[in-house]
């Protein structure tokens, strides 16, 4: 959730405070975090900070995991219903724009042959 909170686009997102709530259906510890962007800052919390929230963000851990590394397109994790959205309907059908994935998720994972060679030098 750091990472996504660094990575967010903040120019995408509506101005004035926008509110988004990941809720994570298979964990129980740490299921429910909190973004409140404004003023050109992003907050991450733990705890519900009462505010009203736009953007309800369902997913499990693993498929948000594999859309953040890039190995999920998340247009297909939410056309499969794998990642639910429910809220403000403009920020739902824009998340693609302004939902920022891992830098690195375009780079693929090596031929392991070739790693095995490398870890042997």
């Amino acid at each position: 959730m750091w990472d996504i909170q660094r990575r967010l686009q903040l120019d995408k997102l509506p101005d004035g405070e926008t509110v988004l709530c990941f809720i994570f259906s298979d964990i129980d510890r740490y299921n429910n975090w909190w973004l409140i962007v404004r003023d050109g800052n992003v907050d991450l919390c733990t705890e519900n900070q009462g505010l009203d929230v736009d953007l309800y963000i369902r997913s499990s851990l693993r498929t948000m995991v594999e859309v953040w590394e890039g190995d999920l397109p998340l247009q297909s994790a939410l056309h499969d219903e794998k990642i639910l959205v429910q809220g403000h309907k403009q920020l739902a059908k824009t998340m693609p724009t302004w939902f920022g994935i891992n830098s690195f998720s375009d780079v693929r994972p090596g031929d392991p042959a070739l790693t095995r060679i490398a870890s042997k030098d």
